[in-house]
C-alpha cells in the first residue's frame, strides 16, 4: 500500500469510530424501551409491541456496532502499515472470512464498512422513531 492508501485507511478508521456515538445513542433508547417494558402500565395494545421492537432493533444495532468497530480497528492496522494480504490471511485463519474470497481493493473494503455504518445509523433512527410513536400512543 502507498501513502495515499494508508491515509485513506486512517480516515476510514476515523469515520468508523463515529459508530461509537451511534452505539451509545442506541443503547440509551434501548434502555428507555426496556424501562418502559418494566414499569409501564400498558394502556394500549401497541405500546408493548413498539417497546419490544425498539429493544430488538437495539440488539441488531449492537451487532452492527461490533462489526463497525472491528472494521475500524482493521483500518487502523492498515493505516499503520499492515498489508491487506497479510490481514486477509489472518482473517481466513480465524474463520472470519471465507478462504475463497477474492482480494478486495481498499476502496471496496471502505465501501463495505461504510455500508455497515450507514445501516447502524438507520437502525438507530428507526429506534428513535418508534420511541416517539410509543410516547405519543
Amino acid at each position: 500500500m502507498n501513502e495515499l492508501q494508508h491515509t485513506q485507511a486512517g480516515i476510514a478508521a476515523d469515520l468508523l469510530g463515529q459508530g461509537r456515538l451511534v452505539r451509545h445513542c442506541s443503547l440509551l433508547v434501548s434502555g428507555v424501551a426496556l424501562l418502559g417494558l418494566i414499569i409501564s402500565p400498558f394502556t394500549t395494545e401497541t405500546l408493548p409491541f413498539l417497546l419490544v421492537a425498539v429493544t430488538i432493533l437495539g440488539l441488531m444495532q449492537l451487532y452492527l456496532a461490533i462489526r463497525v468497530d472491528f472494521d475500524r480497528a482493521l483500518f487502523e492496522r492498515l493505516a499503520r502499515g499492515l498489508q491487506p494480504e497479510t490481514m486477509d490471511s489472518i482473517l481466513v485463519a480465524l474463520h472470519l472470512i471465507p478462504g475463497t474470497t477474492a482480494p478486495r481493493s481498499l476502496t471496496g473494503r471502505i465501501a463495505g464498512s461504510l455500508r455497515l455504518l450507514k445501516l447502524q445509523c438507520v437502525v438507530t433512527v428507526i429506534q428513535y422513531l418508534l420511541i416517539i410513536v410509543a410516547v405519543s400512543v
